[in-house]
């Protein structure tokens, strides 16, 4: 069970060729960026067009996992915002600093430092998944630079969220196993840190159909469990929560193993930011893959909307009823 928390915190067509799926438009380019300090050197990949704009910067989860499973939000590029994956210090091709704990401090110096790299003033952030604590620790910690953040599949970082996560998903936890869907006995991370394996035994429970296919493209995970627990980045943020005032989007399929109530207390979490939740039905973790219509809608309004004139504190209406 403490695994498969951890690995939450993966046509009939025509008898001709299929046609591959549509390049970037032709001014669009998509390239890698290499940004640093002496601590740690960072890869990202970038697709845009001259310049950078407004860039759409997303973190991955896992944690541990590398940027490539994101690649489906680059279609989100235009003439006027790039979009950034970035691959986590210690993992993918950014190197593993020497630190034997990270503290959230570190990553948000290296969001800091990318953000420096591409030379913009601010910068639309998104988190996923495990990710999203990070976005949140940034966002509270520079909210000049953060044009808007969004929160898709976040791990809500609360204690009481993270209670009501734990409680909605055992169940389904149980029920896989006994359904074979999920190891009882899942593989361990292996002796060079590869976590992916344990993560894809786990992958059943983050769809709304546990028998679909999980995409996770070339993505790897590097196992940095124990540098960020030393480093508390697992612990409450409910004091960067409370300072946001960043234009928040809170997105999650209605079938994520996160929970429905444990988003619910994470957007009720929002007193000063405006802010609004967005569910999805019949949509699991990876919302792009499982049911990206709706998910790219809601995320493209969201980006595409005029930045708010200066607003009170906006009150938290719930769109999800209690149980």
């Amino acid at each position: 069970m403490k695994q498969a928390l951890l690995a939450l915190a993966a046509l009939a067509g025509c008898a001709s060729a299929p046609k591959p799926p549509p390049g970037p438009p032709a001014e669009l380019t998509t390239r890698e960026l290499r940004a640093g300090n002496v601590e740690v050197s960072l890869f990202a990949e970038v697709r845009s067009g001259q310049g950078f704009g407004k860039p759409l910067v997303a973190l991955p989860g896992g944690p541990g996992l590398s940027h490539q499973y994101l690649e489906p939000l680059l279609r989100l590029a235009t003439p006027a915002r790039a979009v950034v994956l970035l691959d986590l210090r210690g993992t993918g091709a950014s190197s593993t600093p020497t630190a034997k704990s990270w503290p959230r401090a570190a990553y948000v110096r290296d969001i800091e430092v990318l953000r420096a790299a591409l030379g913009v003033e601010q910068m639309h952030l998104l988190g996923h998944s495990w990710g999203g604590r990070i976005a949140i620790a940034y966002a509270a910690a520079y909210p000049k630079h953060v044009a808007s953040l969004s929160l898709v599949g976040s791990v809500p970082p609360l204690e009481i969220a993270t209670k009501r996560m734990i409680e909605e998903s055992g169940p389904r936890v149980r029920k896989l196993i006994a359904e074979g869907l999920i190891p009882a006995e899942p593989p361990g991370v292996g002796a060079n840190g590869d976590c992916l394996p344990l993560m894809l035994a786990f992958a059943p429970m983050w769809h709304a159909n546990p028998r679909r296919k999980t995409n996770l493209g070339a993505t790897t995970c590097r196992n940095v469990f124990a540098q960020i627990q030393k480093g508390a980045v697992n612990t409450d943020q409910g004091e960067d929560l409370a300072s946001l005032r960043s234009r928040t989007l809170v997105l999650q399929g209605e079938a994520d193993p996160i929970g429905l109530n444990a988003v619910q207390v994470l957007a009720g979490a929002l007193t000063g930011a405006p802010h609004e939740l967005v569910t999805i039905p019949d949509c699991g973790h990876l919302p792009w893959d499982e049911c990206p219509a709706p998910f790219f809608a809601a995320l493209e309004r969201f980006l595409d909307a005029p930045p708010p004139g200066p607003t009170p504190d906006v009150p938290f209406t719930p769109l999800i009823p209690s149980r």
